[in-house]
């Protein structure tokens, strides 16, 4: 009789030759010398279950429950957290997750709070007191924010990486562009954890930036470099597989070295497809049919993933982020900008600027009413110059932010969602247009009204419409946007009503997902200031309101 057992890293099947043949046609391979078919791969094994004798059932019944783990949504455990602040079941199921291996994935879909579980763990393990986290320059003050705000119970100090200074903190950010030139510095110091963020950045296996981070190792074994090591390893990223599998094994080598990441021809040929070209080897291809069993291996060993369907009922409907791009401070039109606002005590004014607009408009309604208009000139008058003058400078800083929003918006897209971008300028719009061009459509007040409505179709109902760009005016009022859940503000309005209903053209009747609200601010900028007044205001509304 035929039998399967688990011989600590395969399965092995002893059979007979015509049941050799199905396990042949299932994947299995012959071993000469022991005489059966072997398998590494859980899946295939499965097909034989009723011949899994108590090894390989145990490898069964451990397998399934680890990946049940990766799938978990709430898990009992108890996490410091600061006074007013609070983790989401799923993501108290990921701390728990995270913390009970020494490598983690958390590759939950975006906006479900990756770095919230990942200082998590640092709450929740007082052994954590050295942290060093790697992420994209884009996102280090964001990080220094969220560790200031979720931290508890620790004192724990922390510095950026600039230039040539390597702070002497408990916590050290740094941007991976600039990990290779301090790796020396890294090697040198003992981490009781390192975060990687947006991990999917070190996919290429010959990039500086992944040999820096995550080591490499030539295919002969003649050459290496280690990974940066540290007692925990925890790394984030959305998007774990964004073309090919191939570029998940910089990952897998080291956080499964002696499973998936034992053998790099072995990965490259079951789940890559890889064959030998004139010109060499191709390991660009994708084993479909192989897929859902790569998946329950990397979530049995270091992978946690889940997505916002599966976690909606603990979701808010609507979650605000402010996303804070570093070096506001060294460009000229952002210091312009700040300082005739703190010079003119404008912070005073804004209610006066904003009512003199909606004066401005209603005046076209009601031209002929002389008393009107003698009645509101004063009040037009005392602000129209700090207005121009004011708007003229908000210009100048949205042109010079369109480079950084044009970076994000690519890092946004990476998760195949569509995404809605709100601007205030047109020229900022068409800026955008030329860039994403092919995959996105545009609205703003110099087309007709057939045209956007054609604009909002498409995005609805094209595929490969990723982007709609609009202006607030244009795009914030009456139409629906619902195939998106992501909102990025790459400029802002005076007035959280107006972003409200921007928000709204979203979260609306035909909507089946929590919305994602991203305002992209120059840090220290007069746009920084005025998301977070914004963001509580439209939060004190929303209260009131309930």
């Amino acid at each position: 009789m035929a039998s399967l057992s688990y011989n600590g890293y395969r399965f092995e099947l002893f059979c007979t030759q015509a049941e050799g043949m199905l396990a042949k046609e299932m994947g299995f391979h012959w071993d000469y010398l022991k005489k059966c078919w072997w398998t590494g791969l859980v899946d295939i094994a499965r097909v034989f279950v009723p011949w899994a004798d108590g090894s390989a059932k145990a490898k069964f019944d451990e397998f399934n429950a680890q990946v049940n783990l990766s799938r978990a949504t709430d898990a009992n455990i108890v996490i410091p957290v600061p006074n007013g602040l609070s983790y989401l079941p799923f993501q108290k199921a990921g701390i728990a997750y995270a913390v009970s291996r020494p490598i983690t994935l958390i590759a939950d879909q975006m906006g479900l709070g990756k770095t919230i579980q990942t200082i998590g763990v640092i709450n929740y393990d007082p052994t954590i007191k050295k942290v060093l986290v790697i992420c994209p320059a884009s996102l280090k003050i964001n990080w220094g924010r969220e560790l200031m705000k979720w931290i508890a119970n620790k004192k724990l100090s922390g510095g950026f990486v600039y230039g040539n200074d390597f702070p002497d903190t408990d916590i050290v950010i740094i941007n991976y562009d600039i990990v290779n030139k301090w790796r020396w510095k890294i090697d040198s110091i003992h981490w009781d954890l390192v975060i990687g963020d947006e991990i999917h950045y070190c996919k290429n296996t010959t990039s500086q930036r992944s040999r820096a981070v995550l080591g490499w190792i030539s295919q002969s074994g003649k050459t290496s470099r280690p990974p940066i090591i540290a007692d925990r390893r925890i790394y984030l990223t959305g998007t774990p597989i964004l073309n090919r599998p191939i570029e998940l094994w910089p990952l897998i080598r080291i956080a499964d070295p002696e499973g998936l990441g034992s053998s790099f021809w072995g990965f490259a040929k079951t789940y890559c497809k890889a064959w030998e070209a004139p010109w060499g080897w191709d390991f660009s291809g994708c084993a479909v049919e192989k897929m859902s069993d790569l998946q329950q291996r990397l979530r049995a060993k270091f992978m946690i993933r889940r997505l916002k369907s599966e976690v909606l009922k603990d979701l808010p409907t609507k979650r605000r982020q402010i996303i804070p791009i570093p070096g506001g401070d060294r460009i000229a039109a952002v210091q312009q900008e700040l300082l005739f606002y703190n010079q003119n005590n404008l912070e005073l004014h804004i209610e006066e600027m904003e009512l003199s607009r909606a004066i401005a408009e209603q005046e076209q309604v009601f031209a002929d009413q002389q008393s009107y208009k003698e009645a509101t000139l004063g009040l037009r008058t005392a602000n129209k110059a700090r207005f121009d003058k004011m708007a003229s400078l908000r210009h100048a800083t949205a042109i010079a932010k369109l480079p950084y929003v044009i970076s994000y918006i690519v890092d946004m897209m990476e998760q195949e969602e569509k995404i809605v971008v709100f601007c205030h300028h047109r020229d900022l719009v068409e800026g955008l247009r030329k860039r994403f061009e092919g995959c996105c459509v545009v609205m703003h007040g110099g087309m007709k009204m057939p045209e956007r409505q054609q604009a909002v179709d498409r995005f609805q109902n094209e595929a490969g419409v990723k982007l709609i760009i609009g202006t607030i005016g244009t795009m914030g009022e009456g139409w629906t946007l619902t195939r998106a859940a992501y909102v990025l503000f790459a400029e802002l309005d005076w007035v959280p009503g107006k972003l409200n209903q921007c928000e709204d053209r979203l979260h609306r009747i035909g909507q089946q997902e929590s919305v994602l609200i991203h305002h992209l601010v120059f840090d220290g900028s007069l746009d920084a200031n005025m998301a977070k007044m914004l963001v509580e205001k439209q939060e004190k509304i929303e209260a009131a309101l309930d």
